[in-house]
């Protein structure tokens, strides 16, 4: 009998250990609004940008009005103020997306269709 008692300990044990890390390790919130704005040059390298420099590729939009809105309200507001849009990462998954170069192009990472941050190159 106590060896079913201690079986059955190891296994409620097991399953508490699982259940924390599922919990710890998944991001439940998504990310705020304060990231920093990245760009990627045409050599390829990374670079936080300013206010400014972000204003200035992307005709005016920021991450502070982006950052937060449904994918296709953000879409629609990045295209009417002259910038390409598009969804790089869509719930935690990198989506295949085209190695070519355009100055102040957004791709966006989206969780629940909601934009939780995104680079500009």
């Amino acid at each position: 009998m106590s060896n079913k008692k201690s079986i059955l300990l190891l296994i409620i044990a097991v399953m508490i250990v699982v259940a924390a890390y599922f919990i710890f390790t998944t991001e439940a919130i998504p990310k705020a609004a304060t990231e920093v704005t990245t760009s990627t040059t045409e050599t390829g390298e990374t670079k936080n940008l300013t206010a400014e420099e972000e204003a200035e590729l992307t005709g005016g939009v920021s991450s502070d009005e982006v950052v937060g809105m449904l994918t296709a309200e953000a879409e629609a507001f990045a295209n009417s103020k002259g910038a390409v849009f598009r969804v790089g990462v869509l719930d935690g998954v990198y989506l295949p997306v085209t190695a070519d170069f355009i100055t102040g192009r957004i791709t966006a990472e989206v969780e629940d269709g909601i934009v939780v941050g995104y680079t500009v190159e």
